[in-house]
């Protein structure tokens, strides 16, 4: 209350009326100073929790962004793993011979092919598999040789045979006919010519071939690319063209798996 305005009429007691006059002045100038504390306060909270607010709202702004690069990231990560997806997808429907391979593989594991074009086909198998394929390869190798050298020789091939592959120099993968060579070359039969002139004679043909055989010109002279037997054109025409002995097919009507040029054919020491 003001009582700056208030006027002092007759009869009233003047002392008493600027007495309570003074107490006002001083009760308003109280309530004054109160308000302007009060204020200043709420201004000092005020501050503060818009201080708190700006605070939250960076922080918020900083997990979002954080979220976001997470997201782009996760969302690259898928985009590669689908085209890797579709690359594997797109390998297998351009190479259908990825799954034969992988089929053939699995079926060397529990057998071993008896038919040696199997071994051309170029499947990829395990170390235990190209050994019993070889293994396998050799003892035929040395059945057929049986007839053709004395058994000490064999023995002598397939002792050092073993030993190269221990030793590291050689695996059950390599064609050992040059290591065959050397050592057989000593041992041959000294009946093998004469039962040939007794069966034949010197102007008797062969029997009739019951097949008809093609054999690789290359592998006589040893000088072909392929490590078995292969297809290649005759007159324009797809063969299959046998690694044998073009010599021992003609002149006694069986396969040896030598060149014509090897020092191990029977007939070079005509």
């Amino acid at each position: 209350m003001n009582f700056s305005a208030v006027k002092f009429g007759e009869g009233d007691d003047s002392s008493e009326v600027k007495e309570d006059y003074r107490k006002w002045e001083e009760i308003e100038s109280e309530v004054d100073s109160n308000d302007s504390g009060e204020s200043s306060e709420e201004d000092e909270e005020l501050q503060r929790l818009k201080k708190e607010q700006k605070s939250q709202e960076k922080k918020e702004k900083i997990r979002k962004e954080i979220e976001k690069e997470k997201k782009k990231k996760t969302e690259k990560q898928k985009g590669t793993a689908k085209v890797d997806d579709s690359l594997n997808i797109n390998s297998l429907r351009k190479c259908p011979s990825i799954k034969k391979k992988a089929e053939s593989a699995v079926k060397k594991i529990l057998e071993i092919d008896s038919d040696d074009s199997s071994d051309e086909s170029g499947d990829t198998t395990s170390s235990c598999d190209v050994e019993r394929i070889g293994r396998t390869k050799l003892l035929k190798k040395i059945a057929y040789y049986t007839e053709l050298y004395e058994w000490k020789g064999l023995k002598k091939m397939y002792a050092h045979i073993i030993r190269q592959i221990e030793n590291g120099l050689a695996d059950w993968s390599k064609d050992f006919s040059e290591i065959e060579t050397p050592i057989l070359i000593k041992y041959v039969k000294s009946d093998v010519k004469s039962k040939k002139s007794i069966q034949y004679g010197e102007n008797k043909k062969p029997v009739k071939k019951e097949e008809t055989v093609f054999y690789c010109s290359h592998f006589q002279r040893k000088k072909c690319v392929n490590k078995d037997s292969h297809y290649g054109k005759i007159r324009g025409v797809d063969k299959y063209l046998q690694h044998i002995c073009a010599t021992c097919w003609r002149e006694d009507n069986r396969k040896a798996y030598h060149p014509e040029s090897s020092e191990i054919c029977p007939h070079q020491t005509k």
